[in-house]
């Protein structure tokens, strides 16, 4: 075949081949139109207003006695008895005597002191009854002068005075001593440790005990610095309420108790401060001991026109989506807007908001992948919250 024939052959080929095509999309069937279903996905939502909200910050800390003293003889004798409840862990009253020591030569040195009392006494007596003689015998004498103060007998009569007063202080020290035989309970108190016993010699300075508050306890208690900054400046008026709670064989027990002041120093380590708290209980003292492990709550400031809102609604630290009404063209749609909220405060369950949100927001509680500005959504059982939010568990599962 020549190349002219070769050519043609190609051409006609060709031109079936385009006849052929054109024929297929013209006699094809037309595709149906189907409009695509547009999914609006269903949120619930909680719609929150300002309320007035106190803070109550948790710590925990060991109570420590509020008082603690270390009981030393002031004599020197030896220890003739001491009390049954001598023993660490036991219990005294205030002034009640936990040992005596042998009180023989010190109520012989009192009664030694008061008669060297009564002789002073004695010689003060016979010397203004000198000193009256003498003005007498002066006057009948017939003196025209004023008699002199050795005419008087006045610095004999001021040394009796003296040594009246030096018998008389001597006596109130024997009678010290004596006292002293005793050691009493200088508050009601509980022995932490004793360092001496029946029969043994203490001299001047021995230590015998250690005593600590049964009634009165305190108990440090850190908080974070930001913390601090909701609480009032401490004062006898402004002293914050605390309720101490601890376990006992799973049943808790709680005390309520009273901020008494706050420590200068923050820890660096943990950038906490240390308020302490005090607590009076003489009829717990069988359980509020030195030692006891409690935990606290802490009534902090009252944060006026806040919202509480649920912490797992938060898409960061200070973003929420929030639900608003879009009227357009005479329909109204429900849209997913993003808010930036200012939070002053974060809590276990919920976050303190004080900027952002306005009274009857309702923020949206359902967990979205890919939230979009503007995204289109209905509403699910809207709830209502008045101070506490409540949230269904299955909310919280969806996050």
């Amino acid at each position: 075949m020549t190349r002219f024939g070769q050519f043609v052959a190609i051409l006609v080929i060709f031109s079936v081949t385009v006849v052929l095509i054109g024929l297929f999309f013209l006699l094809a069937p037309e595709a149906e139109t189907v409009e695509r279903e547009v999914i609006v996905p269903t949120v619930e939502v909680v719609s929150v207003n300002p309320v007035d909200y106190k803070i109550t910050i948790a710590s925990q800390g060991v109570l420590e006695a509020e008082t603690a003293s270390t009981m030393a003889s002031e004599i020197a004798g030896q220890v003739v008895w001491t009390d049954p409840r001598f023993e660490i862990g036991g219990v005294f009253e205030k002034d009640e005597i936990l040992l005596s020591i042998d009180s023989a030569d010190y109520k012989s040195a009192l009664e030694q002191t008061k008669a060297e009392a009564a002789r002073a006494r004695l010689e003060l007596a016979l010397e203004e009854g000198r000193k009256r003689q003498a003005l007498k015998d002066w006057e009948r004498l017939g003196g025209n002068e004023s008699p002199t103060p050795l005419v008087l007998r006045e610095p004999q009569l001021e040394s009796a005075k003296a040594a009246v007063a030096a018998a008389e202080a001597a006596v109130a020290k024997a009678q010290r001593d004596l006292d002293r035989t005793d050691l009493k309970a200088p508050y009601y108190c509980r022995v932490a440790a004793k360092y001496t016993d029946l029969g043994s010699f203490v001299t001047v300075g021995s230590r015998l005990a250690d005593v600590e508050s049964a009634s009165e306890f305190k108990v440090r208690l850190p908080i974070s610095v930001d913390d601090n900054e909701f609480f009032p400046p401490l004062s006898e008026d402004t002293a914050s309420n605390v309720t101490l709670i601890a376990e006992f064989n799973g049943d808790e027990r709680s005390w309520p108790a009273r901020i008494i002041r706050q420590e200068g120093a923050v820890e660096r380590s943990s950038r906490s401060v240390f308020l302490v708290a005090a607590i009076t209980k003489k009829e717990e003292s069988d359980r509020l001991k030195s030692g006891l492990f409690v935990r606290a709550e802490i009534e902090g400031n009252t944060l006026s026109d806040v919202f509480r809102v649920p912490r797992f609604a938060f898409l960061d630290p200070r973003r929420l989506l929030v639900v608003e009404n879009e009227t357009k063209e005479g329909t109204t749609t429900e849209k997913l807007r993003f808010r930036e909220v200012n939070v002053l405060r974060t809590e276990s369950e919920e976050s303190i908001v004080n900027g952002g949100l306005n009274a009857g927001d309702r923020i949206c509680l359902t967990a979205i992948d890919t939230p979009i500005n503007g995204t289109s959504v209905q509403i699910a059982q809207p709830k209502q919250a008045e101070g506490t939010v409540e949230v269904e568990e299955n909310d919280k599962e969806k996050t």
